[in-house]
């Protein structure tokens, strides 16, 4: 279709020629180490017909309107080359053009347009490859060995002080080994010193060393301790098992009168005597063993009330469910705090108790105000499972504003 417009628009163009047609303008001649550039080519763009051929028709035209069509074509492709062809100035053919090689450079170079050098300076390179630079190359030489001496300068000072580093490194190294040595020493020492003022301590005369003699005496002589206060045949032995008693009770309680002199301490173990646990806390395990049992019996380990317990005239249910409204008074009125290992075993087994909101809040705080005294803060972790939900409890009420 490209093809027909072409022949239409020949047959309806009218080719004019100039009598005295101007000269061509000079051309300018460009010297290169390459082939020559193409010459430009002009296109004609295609023109829609307006003589009353139509389009779809598929006449062939005549040899002469051909030859106009061509003679058209040439004269239009020389107008554009004279329209985009810039004046260049003539260039004399005495002159010679300096082709500068490009093949030689860094490809880096190339790359970075000529103006980084980086990737070709040695540190401290201050030679001049130019032996008679002009006034300004001259002053940047000047300038650049001013710097790659001042540069040197401050690499020898980093060096020396470096080494310098190094030497008090070790010097310091030398003498933590030494002041280790020499507390290991001194802990030594101490400890010695120490083993010798507990042994005389337990010499000096006092109410404990006394009795403590008595000790000694009467198992060398018997081969056992003394019996409970109530079984002894001679006031001088009740008066030691009533001795033995108080000891064992401040070693249980880890009352301040004992825990500071653990030289007792260790003499009282070793003559077999032992802090084991109290009365009161013997029969709190007693009772919570029969609780145990109940509830293997009957399957649940709530109790009937005081009044059904004495009709079934059973002793030992009695006597557990007096127990029990005993353990239900230490909740109600907070002091189990003291124990919450025992209030957690009743609640593990079952039982409903469980304290006042007031008590449960005073009891967690004491024990975070303890934690924090002797760890200095209050991220309380899992190892302290209690405390540890408390906190986050805490925590999240606070979130929500409650």
């Amino acid at each position: 279709r490209g093809a027909r417009e072409i022949l239409q628009q020949s047959n309806n163009i009218t080719t004019w020629a100039p009598s005295n047609p101007p000269p061509p303008p000079p051309t300018a001649t460009r010297t290169t180490t390459g082939p020559p550039p193409p010459p430009p080519t002009a296109w004609d763009p295609p023109r829609r017909p307006t003589s009353s051929t139509p389009a779809g028709s598929c006449a062939r035209p005549s040899a002469s309107a051909a030859a106009a069509a061509a003679t058209t074509k040439v004269d239009l492709s020389k107008e554009a080359d004279e329209e985009t062809s810039p004046d260049l100035p003539e260039e004399k053919p005495d002159e010679k053009t300096e082709v500068f090689p490009v093949a030689g450079l860094d490809k880096r170079c190339t790359s970075q347009n000529l103006h980084s050098f980086e990737h070709l300076i040695n540190d401290l390179e201050t030679r001049r490859n130019v032996p008679d630079p002009t006034p300004k190359l001259s002053t940047f030489y000047g300038e650049h060995e001013k710097l790659a001496a001042e540069t040197q300068s401050v690499i020898e000072r980093e060096t020396a002080l470096r080494a310098n580093i190094t030497a008090e490194i070790q010097r310091l190294k030398s003498d933590l080994q030494q002041s280790i040595k020499a507390e290991d020493g001194s802990r030594r020492a101490y400890r010695d010193e120490t083993v010798d003022v507990m042994r005389l301590e337990l010499q000096e005369p006092c109410r404990f060393n006394r009795m403590y003699g008595c000790l000694q005496k009467y198992v060398s002589g018997h081969g056992h301790l003394p019996p409970l206060p109530s079984s002894c045949e001679s006031e001088e032995d009740r008066r030691l098992s009533i001795w033995i008693q108080e000891n064992k009770s401040l070693m249980y309680s880890k009352s301040e009168r004992i825990a500071n002199f653990p030289h007792r301490i260790t003499a009282l173990k070793a003559m077999g005597i032992d802090a084991g646990e109290s009365d009161a806390h013997a029969r709190w395990n007693k009772m919570f063993a029969k609780l145990e049992r109940y509830k293997h019996q009957h399957g649940t380990a709530v109790l009937p009330t005081l009044v059904e317990c004495r009709l079934s005239n059973d002793r030992n249910l009695i006597t557990l469910r007096r127990w029990m409204d005993e353990q239900k008074e230490q909740v109600d009125s907070g002091s189990i705090t003291k124990h919450m290992d025992r209030l957690g075993k009743l609640q593990d087994l079952g039982v409903p108790l469980k304290l006042s909101p007031q008590h449960e809040w005073e009891y967690y705080i004491h024990r975070l105000l303890v934690f924090r005294a002797h760890n200095g803060h209050t991220f309380v972790s899992n190892k302290y499972p209690g405390l540890h939900s408390f906190v986050l409890g805490v925590l999240e009420k606070l979130k929500k504003g409650a």
